[in-house]
């Protein structure tokens, strides 16, 4: 902040007392400017390596929710897999099959942490608001991706029930041979509340793509990027079972069921 001093010398007329007043306020807008444009300055900077934080915090959650999307799309299929299977073996007492879990590479969650940081600390007050709306969407998808991958209870609640039916401790193959009809009719229920999960999982990463790759490109008009998350979410839905590897791969027979 600037200070300014009014003259030493001492006001004999009126006409000194204006031109007193006139300097006074002259240097006060002098110095209220020149302070205002310090302070743009700064926000301008502030505003430029805000965004290009957001924009690198974005581009590499997408390439983390590449590999999201693969997990959950393989989980999708490896449950719909042994949920058709195991419906075909109420029906019609079949030979169950065991369908091993393909591996998928997998690096980490998508995350936005330089836009939580700005949130807290108020930052994010430089952006101009259709900034702020777009990456608020993206962390609203990305929370809710990450509440989604924890809720973890379904795949744990099956893995507890299919214990008793595991080889060994070490192995995880299956062996249906003494399960029951309503052992089967349970581990069918545990598999469909789990895909649900899965499915969710894996329509969020969709959106999230979607939403990224607008964001990314520079869109940040609401509707835009929904309509992006929408084709991205149709067209990942429309290919979900293509080069499916559990429905081409050869099944591999286990004991007959009681």
């Amino acid at each position: 902040m600037l200070d300014v001093h009014p003259p030493h010398a001492p006001t004999h007329s009126w006409r000194d007392f204006f031109i007193h007043i006139a300097t006074i306020v002259v240097g006060l807008i002098i110095a209220v400017g020149l302070e205002q444009t310090v302070e743009a300055i700064h926000h301008h900077h502030q505003r430029q390596e805000l965004r290009e934080a957001l924009l690198q915090d974005n581009q590499k959650a997408l390439r983390d929710n590449q590999d999201m999307e693969r997990l959950a799309l393989n989980r999708v299929q490896w449950l719909t897999a042994r949920i058709d299977d195991l419906t075909v073996d109420l029906h019609t007492n079949a030979h169950p099959r065991f369908i091993p879990l393909l591996p998928v590479s997998f690096r980490s969650t998508p995350v936005d942490p330089n836009w939580k940081s700005a949130k807290s600390s108020n930052l994010v007050e430089v952006l101009p608001q259709e900034d702020v709306k777009a990456f608020s969407e993206v962390d609203v998808l990305i929370d809710g991706l990450i509440n989604l991958i924890h809720a973890s209870e379904y795949t744990s609640r099956r893995i507890a029930f299919e214990q008793r039916f595991r080889l060994s401790p070490s192995n995880d193959t299956l062996d249906f041979s003494t399960a029951t009809r309503d052992d089967l009719t349970q581990d069918l229920s545990l598999l469909s509340e789990e895909r649900s999960n899965a499915m969710a999982t894996y329509e969020f990463t969709l959106y999230l793509r979607g939403c990224l790759t607008a964001v990314i490109r520079g869109e940040r008009n609401l509707d835009r990027i929904d309509d992006e998350e929408d084709s991205v979410e149709e067209e990942g839905l429309k290919h979900l079972y293509d080069n499916d590897p559990y429905r081409t791969a050869e099944p591999t027979p286990t004991l007959r069921t009681h």
